[in-house]
């Protein structure tokens, strides 16, 4: 589904160059094309597409539902509100030719990306499509590398852990801020926020009966919303975890007879084995399972996916594993893949608690909140016998580690006669021997003694590594709006990059495999119930999301309600990476290649090194896996950049 258009504002003749059985409008000035936008096809998301025009000719829209109710974008003052059921937070484009300006329009969630390519005085084209909008003849002049972009992409943590931005891998491309609408004139781009919340509304709740309830009702609505009236067989993922599992459970309750494929991902490693508990789910709910290796052509998917991207693979982990289920669900028919992406963000877990009390030097609340929390903390990983122990040795265990790793969080803010303070307190009240912290604390001094064997945080050439990158807009904070500090942890949760771009790859891929991702827990109503919840209600009984396992009472397994833990990748990760390492080395080898500019060559080598050493620590490891996987990433994209003639300058 590619949704796109261009207009001139030179009062140039400018028609639609590409063939094809897409829907069109054209008019002297410019064109608005949608592919497969029918009636028949199941969307999300509700389009507003259209133009309004000059003179005597009627308003034309691509899509007739819209037609009779395009005020949701206030394009005209005579139009009506739309009712109470019509979801604010949708896509739209409309040219009005009376003004000149075109308004574009993104979903609150940003799953539907939009780009767009402004020259004053000029033209503007806009796509859901990069690739499609790069590929524009009227486009190709304007392209330029964001070198600021390309910087960010290559830290570790620096590209994706904050904010989402409106900036792309090119300078003059930009993109719409989800929950926002731009008006673009010949000469100026105007942003408005039309995004608001009000979890206020859900203040008469008070239990975690209620809450539960009303989590329920709306999670409901949400899946039969995004499964809609689907005659061909549904997709879901179904990985074992609350969230996948949830959402299979609900679309069987809500239309017993569905043609529901739930598929887990069979990596086949440690930590993420959880095919008992998605088998069960399965059995459980009656659905037609599947269990789908991942592709080991880690390289030959990255290239493909580039392909469809127009920018370099944004996801650490490889591809291959999402991308399979969806070629397999493509391969059974379905149009709709049903995935619990950004369930945990959305939902919240209440554990963060912990983490206030031992702030706030509430020490009697700490104790009581890790009485609960202990016995359900997975420590596996950190303490190889955690499953042996006792009761009472995990809260001492568990006790021990939370507070002195909380210690060393707060200590880079405290000046040293408080640090002393915190320390002894944290020691006398929690009960855990200064040797613990001093023993942590060698342990950290060592490891910046011998730096010179740990990695950096990039692998950038010095000119780059060094240099400054301005500071982006902050879309979390522009839609939290006035409301409160307190909910800027869970705007900041789900409105960040790495969650945004995952779904802008999700919708690319999607049309790639000719089916919709869809992703129930992206409801504006569900989430502000969600940051609504107190935190002591969502904590519950230690295990966390209790509002969320309360509405899944009777439909879900309970050893799948009830499981405190999830699968980690890790592991799979890292050996995705060595596979792609190793099927890229012709590409790598070449010298020639637009990556070699920014990424210094012997640190790669250096980082490969480690990637492939077994005995190499976990930090190391997961930081090898970035910027192996980041650098052939790169070089992936300017390879596709080259071919397709796309290559431009870099600034």
């Amino acid at each position: 589904m590619i949704i796109e258009g261009v207009v001139s504002f030179e009062n140039l003749r400018y028609t639609i160059t590409e063939g094809g059985t897409n829907d069109t409008i054209t008019w002297e000035n410019g064109w608005f094309s949608s592919s497969t936008l029918t009636p028949n096809t199941k969307l999300q998301h509700v389009f507003a597409l259209g133009v309004n025009f000059l003179g005597e000719r009627e308003p034309e829209y691509l899509n007739k539902a819209y037609a009779r109710n395009p005020g949701v974008f206030h394009f005209d003052p005579h139009f009506q509100e739309p009712d109470s059921e019509t979801d604010l937070g949708n896509f739209g484009a409309w040219f009005d030719e009376t003004c000149q300006t075109l308004y574009l329009s993104r979903d609150i969630f940003g799953v539907i990306p939009t780009y767009y390519l402004h020259v004053p005085r000029s033209f503007v084209a806009f796509s859901t499509s990069l690739v499609s909008l790069l590929k524009m003849p009227i486009c190709r002049s304007y392209l330029q590398l964001n070198t600021d972009r390309i910087i960010s992409y290559s830290r570790f943590r620096g590209d994706q852990s904050g904010s989402y931005s409106s900036d792309t891998f090119f300078k003059n491309i930009k993109t719409v801020l989800p929950g926002h609408t731009i008006s673009i004139s010949p000469d100026d781009v105007t942003i408005r926020r039309f995004a608001s919340f009000d979890p206020d509304k859900w203040s008469h709740l008070h239990s975690v009966e209620e809450f539960g309830q009303a989590f329920k009702d709306l999670f409901f609505k949400s899946v039969q919303l995004t499964v809609g009236q689907s005659e061909e067989p549904v997709g879901s993922h179904l990985s074992g975890g609350m969230d996948s599992s949830s959402i299979s459970a609900v679309a069987k309750s809500i239309d017993p007879a569905l043609a529901l494929h739930t598929l887990y991902l069979d990596t086949k490693t440690k930590y993420s084995d959880e095919v008992q508990f998605a088998s069960e789910v399965a059995e459980k709910i009656g659905s037609i399972h599947h269990e789908v290796p991942p592709s080991h052509k880690d390289f030959e998917v990255i290239s493909r996916y580039t392909s469809a991207y127009g920018h370099p693979e944004c996801m650490v982990i490889s591809p291959s594993s999402q991308g399979s289920l969806m070629e397999f669900a493509s391969h059974l028919g379905c149009k709709i893949l049903l995935i619990g992406h950004d369930g945990d963000s959305v939902v919240g877990s209440g554990l963060e608690k912990l983490t206030k009390a031992y702030f706030e030097r509430d020490w009697r609340e700490l104790r009581a909140l890790i009485l609960k929390r202990a016995q359900y903390a997975s420590m596996n990983r950190v303490i190889p016998q955690w499953g042996t122990f006792a009761a009472a040795e995990k809260i001492r265990q568990y006790t021990k580690h939370l507070i002195v790793s909380k210690f060393f969080e707060q200590i880079k803010r405290l000046k040293p006669f408080d640090m002393v303070k915190l320390l002894v307190e944290s020691s006398r009240e929690m009960d855990v021997s200064l040797w613990h912290f001093f023993a942590t604390g060698l342990k950290r001094l060592w490891k910046k003694l011998i730096k010179t064997k740990m990695l950096e945080g990039t692998i950038l050439k010095q000119e780059f590594a060094t240099a400054y990158v301005a500071k982006r807009e902050n879309l979390a904070d522009l839609l939290r709006g006035d409301l409160p500090l307190k909910y800027k942890v869970w705007f900041d949760d789900v409105f960040n990059g790495q969650t945004i771009i995952a779904s802008e790859q999700f919708f690319a891929l999607g049309n790639l495999y000719g089916l919709e991702n869809r992703f129930p827990f992206y409801d504006k109503d569900l989430f502000e119930l969600c940051i609504s919840v107190p935190m002591e209600i969502k904590f519950g009984r230690g295990i966390g999301r209790e509002h969320f396992r309360e509405a899944m009472k009777g439909l879900l397994p309970e050893t799948v309600r009830s499981r405190p833990n999830k699968a980690n990748f890790s592991i799979y990760g890292r050996e995705a990476a060595l596979r792609l390492y190793h099927q890229s080395k012709e590409l790598m080898d070449d010298h020639g290649n637009l990556v070699w500019n920014f990424i210094d060559q012997q640190k790669y080598i250096e980082s490969a090194k480690i990637l492939i050493d077994p005995a190499a620590s976990e930090s190391n490891h997961t930081l090898s896996q970035f910027h192996v996987t980041r650098a052939i990433s790169l070089a992936i994209w300017f390879d596709w950049l080259k071919k397709n003639d796309l290559l431009p300058t870099t600034s």
